[in-house]
């Protein structure tokens, strides 16, 4: 569905726009804690939700696991953010080299 005067504009919480491609970082449950997890921006679904009245916009991510032994790992599926204004657009010069290798090629 495309978007419409009657839907909300996608921004984050420091008022940027979210647009498909950008690098997001946004809190996801760590165990039994919060945590913060980076992903790319590979859709934005704006339609009814039984959450948002009228229209709600959500924010389909390709994430990066990186809070194990491990090196940081592409996230097999698209997770879905329902509140934009919940997460933070950062530019590529400042997302971490090894995280901004794994989303570069992510569409």
């Amino acid at each position: 569905m495309s978007a419409t005067s009657e839907t909300v504009i996608p921004f984050d919480r420091t008022g940027t726009l979210i647009e498909v491609g950008d690098i997001v970082l946004y809190a996801h449950n760590l165990d039994r804690s919060a945590g913060l997890q980076w992903g790319k921006v590979v859709a934005l679904d704006y339609g009814d939700d039984r959450y948002k009245f009228p229209r709600g916009v959500r924010v389909h991510v390709r994430g990066v696991s990186e809070y194990s032994s491990r090196p940081p790992t592409l996230l097999l599926r698209v997770g879905r953010l329902q509140y934009p204004d919940r997460v933070v657009v950062i530019p590529l010069p400042r997302v971490p080299v090894a995280i901004g290798d794994l989303l570069r090629g992510v569409t």
